[in-house]
């Protein structure tokens, strides 16, 4: 896995090619059971009406309905989705140390932040 080539993207994205299959060698299990989470919040939240699902008319010939896939989004939305994993499903560490353990808990740190940013002086 190149970390700089996915840093330096212009929307930086980890993708099937760039991460996705390094995680599946080495951590198969815990990358299929959070892609069949992945598939349930999908569903949960209209990913097709979210990312307007259509017709595939960027390939002549082929009739195919286009999904955009976990991989497409930019990296700050995947992170945001792997923090909801990770709120919704067990696991024996933290994603990140101090990370809130309960949604209500990560808005009132969210809140938290953008009030103490208020509070810091201008340079």
């Amino acid at each position: 896995m190149n970390v700089a080539e996915i840093t330096t993207m212009p929307v930086p994205s980890l993708t099937k090619e760039n991460f996705w299959d390094e995680v599946m060698k080495h951590s198969p299990e815990t990358l299929t059971s959070f892609c069949k989470w992945i598939d349930e919040y999908k569903q949960r939240v209209g990913w097709d009406k979210l990312f307007d699902g259509k017709w595939d008319e960027a390939a002549p010939g082929i009739i195919g309905y286009h999904i955009t896939k976990f991989h497409h989004i930019p990296f700050a939305m995947q992170l945001g989705i792997f923090m909801q994993y990770c709120l919704e499903m067990p696991h024996r560490y933290q994603f990140i140390e101090g990370m809130p353990a309960s949604m209500q808990k990560m808005i009132e740190t969210i809140f938290d932040w953008f009030y103490q940013e208020e509070k810091i002086p201008a340079l």
